[in-house]
C-alpha cells in the first residue's frame, strides 16, 4: 500500500525574542523579558537593602534579614560560614539575583545610589546577550542604510508618526517585514518586485504619487521632495513625516489588493492539493478494506490514518 504524506508549510507568525526585547530605536518592540524582569526585581530589592545598611536607615525586613545573616549591621560578609544558612527563601532568591550583577561593586553595594529597576534590568540583559540594545542590521537594512547614507535607520522618528496605519507600513518597510509574496514579479507593472520597488519604483503609481506628495507639501508650506528612498532622511519634522507616511500608505494600498489575491490563490491551490491527497488515501483504504474485511483478521491502523476511515463495515480496531 502506498502512503502519501502531506507536508504543510509552517508559517512564522511570531517576532523573534532578540528583536522583540530590543528598543524602538533599534527596530524592536521594547517588550520585557519576564524572566529577566523577575530577576531584576529581586536584585533591586537586595540592592535597596544594602543601601539601607550602608546609610543606617533600617526597615523592618532589614533587621530581619540582618538577623538571618547572623552578622552585624553594616558588617555584611557573604563569605562568612553561617551566611544565608537560616535565611528565608525570599532572602536567598534576592541575594542570588543580586549576585548575577557584574557592575563594579563597592564594599556593600553595586551602585552608588539606589538604581531604577530598568537600570538593573538593562544590566542583566546585557549580561545575557552582549548585543542587547544594539542595532544589528540585516542585509536588506544595510542596503537601505547605503541608499540613504546613514549609520542608523530612523525607527525613533517613525515611532512619532501620528497616522497609525502609515506608521505601521513605514516601520515594516524599514524593518524589512512587509506582508508580501516574495520572488514574484510585480502584479502592476511586471517588473521584479521588492519592497523598494513597491513604494519608489513601480511605474503604475510613481508619477501620481510624486504629484500628490508635492501638492500636499506645497499646501502645507513645505518644499517639494523627490519621492524615492531618501525620503527617510526627511522624517525629523513631524508634519513632513506624517505626510510621507500617508503617501506611502496610499502606494501600499495599490499593491496590497494584488498581494492578497495572490495569497488567496496560493492557499486555494494548497487546499485543493490536500483534498486530492486525502481522497487518494481514502480510496486506497477502501480498496484495502474490501479485500481484508473478514472477522478472522482485524486491522490495527496507525493513528495518523484513522482520520481517513470512510467504511463503517471495515473491521478496524
Amino acid at each position: 500500500m502506498m502512503m502519501l504524506l502531506i507536508e504543510k508549510k509552517i508559517l512564522k507568525v511570531t517576532i523573534s525574542e532578540r528583536r522583540r526585547v530590543n528598543s524602538y530605536k533599534n527596530g524592536g518592540l521594547n517588550v520585557w523579558d519576564l524572566k529577566v524582569r523577575e530577576t531584576a526585581q529581586k536584585a533591586w530589592i537586595y540592592e535597596r537593602y544594602r543601601h539601607q545598611i550602608k546609610n543606617k536607615t533600617p526597615s523592618s525586613f532589614n533587621k530581619i534579614w540582618s538577623r538571618e545573616e547572623n552578622i552585624g549591621m553594616g558588617n555584611i560578609n557573604p563569605s562568612a560560614p553561617n551566611y544565608h544558612l537560616s535565611c528565608t527563601s525570599l532572602h536567598k532568591s534576592c541575594f542570588t539575583a543580586w549576585s548575577k550583577l557584574s557592575t563594579p561593586a563597592t564594599q556593600l553595594t553595586h551602585y552608588n545610589k539606589i538604581p531604577k529597576l530598568k537600570t538593573i534590568y538593562t544590566d542583566l540583559m546585557k549580561i545575557k546577550n552582549n548585543n542587547f540594545d544594539k542595532f544589528d542590521p540585516t542585509p536588506g537594512q544595510r542596503d537601505i542604510l547605503t541608499a540613504i547614507n546613514r549609520n542608523h535607520l530612523p525607527f525613533y522618528e517613525i515611532k512619532k508618526i501620528v497616522s497609525i496605519k502609515g506608521r505601521d507600513i513605514l516601520w515594516r518597510y524599514v524593518l524589512k517585514a512587509l506582508p508580501k509574496v516574495y520572488n514574484k514579479p510585480c502584479a502592476l507593472c511586471g517588473e521584479s518586485e521588492s519592497s523598494e520597488h513597491i513604494f519608489f519604483k513601480c511605474k503604475s503609481h510613481l508619477e501620481h504619487t510624486q504629484q500628490t506628495l508635492n501638492y500636499i507639501l506645497t499646501k502645507c508650506g513645505n518644499q517639494p521632495i523627490k519621492w524615492d528612498i531618501k525620503i527617510l532622511n526627511h522624517l525629523e519634522i513631524a508634519s513632513t513625516a506624517n505626510i510621507i507616511a500617508k503617501t506611502q500608505m496610499a502606494a501600499w494600498d495599490k499593491t496590497k489588493a494584488n498581494i492578497d489575491k495572490r495569497i488567496r490563490i496560493m492557499n486555494n491551490d494548497q487546499e485543493r492539493n490536500e483534498h486530492k491527497h486525502i481522497q487518494i488515501i481514502s480510496k486506497s483504504l477502501q480498496r484495502f478494506s474490501k479485500q481484508w474485511n473478514s472477522p478472522i483478521l482485524k486491522i490495527q491502523l496507525p493513528d495518523h490514518l484513522k482520520q481517513y476511515i470512510t467504511s463503517i463495515n471495515t473491521l478496524y480496531q
